[in-house]
């Protein structure tokens, strides 16, 4: 038997609010790639749906001239761009419901290179995030 290292487990919770893309693990965590994971519903009266997905940013950050002002140019910030590949994508979840995740559904992935993120379809949707990650130690 090969021993690629020692790992220790992570657990976290997080609650998400809104329909703002939010980072669930970010790059470079330092993950041996098995990730369970839980989500669920936590609002009262509506199903909420999911968008669970890796993000690669293609480019940094960058500006772009608006206009010229005394003394200078204004400079607006680019929105970076991602390359996505969605896990699930308008995944409903009903009220009071949850989707639980294994390692075979979170894949092994190049966490050197892809985040995996969170984004919900309404700006009151509410769910909770529970997640088992396995960090190598060694």
């Amino acid at each position: 038997m090969t021993y690629l290292g020692t790992y220790t487990n992570k657990v976290q919770y997080k609650k998400i609010e809104g329909n703002t893309a939010q980072e669930l693990i970010a790059k470079y965590d330092n993950l041996s790639g098995e990730v369970n994971m839980s989500i669920a519903n936590l609002h009262d009266t509506d199903s909420v749906y999911v968008d669970l997905y890796f993000s690669k940013i293609l480019s940094g950050n960058s500006y772009r001239e608006i206009d010229e002002v005394e003394g200078g140019i204004n400079f607006d910030p680019q929105v970076e761009e991602t390359e996505d590949f969605y896990i699930f994508k308008n995944l409903e979840i009903t009220t009071g419901d949850a989707i639980i995740l294994d390692p075979s559904d979170i894949y092994i992935y190049r966490n050197d290179i892809y985040s995996v993120m969170i984004k919900l379809n309404t700006a009151d949707g509410v769910v909770q995030v529970a997640l088992k990650e396995d960090l190598k130690t060694e």
